[in-house]
């Protein structure tokens, strides 16, 4: 195939220069394995798992919640007041965490980890 593009001609590839190893899972296929396990269900694609997270919504965001394992200091009493209510429903009350603690933890594990590596040397 070509391309006309400002009175160059420019071919294009048609032949597929990488793919994901079907063997390895991606982080959203282990959620939707964990989303299986937890709820007895058999997702095999992203299109099941969307529809499931819109018909069980709290459903979803409680996995969500589990499956992160977001550091709190206090869990929730309710994922969510009332699920229809965009924009002004409440989510996860009562739970109390550090949103900053939880965006850093892993670059923080990263460098605990590589000063570590560097003490033991």
């Amino acid at each position: 195939m070509r391309l006309f593009f400002y009175n160059k001609t420019v071919k294009i590839m048609s032949d597929i220069l990488w793919s994901p190893d079907p063997s390895q899972s991606c982080e959203m296929q282990q959620f939707m394995k964990y989303i299986n396990d937890e709820h007895e269900l058999n997702f095999d694609t992203y299109n099941q798992l969307y529809q499931w997270s819109i018909d069980c919504g709290v459903d979803f965001w409680a996995c969500v919640w589990t499956y992160t394992d977001l550091i709190h200091s206090e869990s929730y009493n309710e994922v969510v007041d009332d699920i229809k209510k965009m924009p002004g429903a409440k989510w996860f009350s009562g739970s109390r965490l550090n949103f900053a603690e939880n965006l850093l933890r892993y670059r923080m594990e990263n460098s605990l980890s590589n000063s570590r590596g560097k003490i033991s040397q």
